[in-house]
């Protein structure tokens, strides 16, 4: 998408109001970037669907496993009246209680328009083949009207899952007039993706897929910002909704950054880290060194310059201990990012949704992000607005 004037005021509207934006140049297709945040106050899930965990579920790593670069709308209706999937593999053996999800309504020039149209969400099961898309099954029903940001989305009669099988999260604009009057998804954008979208979970088990007249496709650069509350209190989902590129900080000589965390639930066996980053200039490696609270090194590593990218946007830097590590139940760490003060690299945090009503079973809520120029650690700024926060995470995770 190419910057007009209106929308560098839209980008420095967001940014006075503490709003964090995505880079600007989407690939052609890729919708356009959101902005991030809201003061929407949100809906409350009741007592009952909420069972905190310490990290993301269907998690297949420790920490995040996230990566983002902006985030990006999808309409459901519009010109071509499109309809949005969003896969995702049962945590549990439940009924699906409500969804939150994030959405751009009619009030936001370019994400919708007229009304917001009336949208009817279903669950469905998959179709069992290879492309996995929905089977226009449906085993639950409802329909909204998409004017809230943050949406707790309900069923009155709620579909039962099963633990390991596939289902779709399916909105479709039932308008008469869905040309006119449409409304955006907000999901999770990746400039680079890997073969594995995103560490935390497989292709099939978290993505998003769209569709007009031409059947449904897989949407290679999108996952879904979606929470998942079951009525047996387990919550699963994705619940990060920004990505702070515009406040992303340097790591060079004493200007380093790291991920404070207390590990909650099991020991953890690991022996690789990755942190997401990209090489301004310099060829010596980044330096990812694991400590306890105290400073005491209990592992490290280092990823060379050669396979860290040099582009605009990030790409996970990988590298292994000597032997594994064991991060014990209850312990501080802190995973430091560093680097010669020959070579400089560029990281940017992503937000958990804490303030819009999604749980800390959808983000990794061990810990949070911080930076150093050489004296004290405090917490990264938002943009636009407050500094030293508390909601921030590096794009990293151990396995």
């Amino acid at each position: 998408m190419r910057l007009t004037p209106s929308r560098w005021l839209a980008i420095l509207a967001a940014l006075s109001l503490g709003l964090a934006v995505g880079l600007p140049d989407v690939p052609p297709g890729a919708g356009i970037v959101g902005l991030g945040g809201s003061t929407a106050a949100p809906e409350r899930v009741g007592a009952p669907a909420l069972g905190l965990v310490a990290a993301l579920s269907m998690t297949h790593v420790y920490g995040p496993g996230i990566a983002m670069d902006s985030l990006n709308n999808s309409v459901v209706g519009g010109s071509a009246n499109h309809r949005v999937a969003y896969r995702f593999r049962a945590s549990t053996t439940s009924r699906l209680s409500s969804i939150r999800v994030y959405l751009m309504g009619p009030t936001h020039a370019g994400y919708g328009a007229g009304t917001g149209g009336t949208w009817r969400v279903t669950v469905e099961t998959d179709d069992g083949t290879s492309r996995h898309r929905p089977s226009g099954r449906v085993l639950a029903s409802t329909t909204i009207r998409p004017t809230k940001v943050f949406p707790l989305i309900k069923w009155s009669t709620r579909a039962r899952l099963k633990k390991g099988k596939l289902y779709h999260i399916v909105f479709t604009n039932v308008d008469a007039n869905p040309a006119a009057n449409y409304a955006s998804l907000n999901g999770v954008f990746t400039y680079r993706p890997t073969a594995r979208r995103e560490p935390a979970f497989s292709n099939n088990s978290w993505g998003q897929l769209t569709s007009s007249s031409g059947g449904w496709a897989e949407s290679s650069s999108t996952v879904p910002i979606m929470q998942l509350n079951y009525a047996n209190r387990v919550v699963r989902g994705l619940g990060y909704m920004e990505v702070w590129v515009a406040a992303a900080k340097t790591i060079s000589g004493s200007r380093r950054a790291r991920e404070t965390f207390t590990v909650r639930g099991p020991n953890r066996r690991v022996s690789r880290v990755a942190v997401r980053v990209r090489r301004i200039s310099g060829s010596s490696p980044l330096n990812l060194r694991l400590e306890k609270g105290g400073g005491k090194v209990v592992g490290s590593c280092a990823a060379p310059a050669s396979s860290i990218t040099t582009s605009n946007h990030a790409s996970w830097a990988e590298c292994s201990f000597s032997t594994a590590r064991t991060l014990k139940a209850g312990s501080h760490y802190h995973l430091v990012v560093s680097a010669r003060a020959d070579t400089s690299y560029s990281l940017y945090v992503i937000r958990e949704g804490s303030t819009y009503g999604f749980s800390s079973g959808t983000y990794f809520s061990d810990g949070r992000a911080q930076y150093t120029t050489g004296s004290g650690w405090v917490g990264f700024e938002q943009p636009g607005g407050s500094g030293n926060a508390r909601q921030a995470d590096l794009q990293f995770y151990f396995r």
